[in-house]
């Protein structure tokens, strides 16, 4: 099993971070290698499908929210083509009017991947680690973030799945399911 924990202090009340956090359409502007999610509201036993990028290729996950406490912890608990299991526990922690967030991922690469276990540890660290510090940047920066997420252009797939959703396409299907339209 791969463990990796990272924190990192935001200058921002827990209920704002918290807030934020949960709120599933703005996943896509901080986390990272997330590419695609479709969700249910947060509460222990919702489901969880997300797609992200490792290395170009597409890595789907499937899972549920296993820990949910309003303010104080998120939990996930999955799998994927190449993990036997994954498990993301988010913590929150008021420091006044500051909030430390911290992150612990677990997972087990199956045999296909596990000869790059090394690899793959190193890059879900870094993932981790810099989609913590975009987390900061844009709660302590709310007004550019929003600014800035208006202003740029939306990715071709996203585009894609607002397209099909207009033809009559089921909601959360499609490339940009959870993607809120810019």
């Amino acid at each position: 099993m791969i463990h990796i924990q990272a924190q990192v202090d935001i200058d921002r009340p827990v209920d704002e971070v918290f807030d934020y956090f949960e709120d599933p359409e703005n996943r896509l502007q901080w986390q990272l290698g997330l590419v695609q999610h479709r969700h249910e509201p947060l509460f222990v036993g919702a489901s969880v499908t997300e797609v992200r990028n490792m290395l170009g290729k597409r890595l789907e996950l499937t899972g549920e929210i296993v820990e949910y406490e309003h303010n104080r912890a998120i939990g996930f608990s999955g799998r994927g083509p190449v993990v036997t299991s994954i498990g993301y526990h988010h913590r929150f922690e008021a420091m006044g009017r500051r909030t430390r967030v911290f992150v612990e991922v677990s997972f087990e690469p199956n045999q296909r991947i596990n000869v790059a276990r090394r690899l793959v540890e190193s890059i879900v660290r870094r993932d981790v680690e810099h989609s913590l510090e975009y987390l900061k940047d844009v709660l302590e920066n709310r007004d550019e973030a929003r600014h800035l997420h208006a202003a740029l252009p939306r990715h071709h797939h996203h585009v894609a799945q607002d397209e099909a959703a207009a033809k009559g396409a089921a909601p959360g299907e499609g490339a940009g399911a959870g993607r809120p339209p810019a």
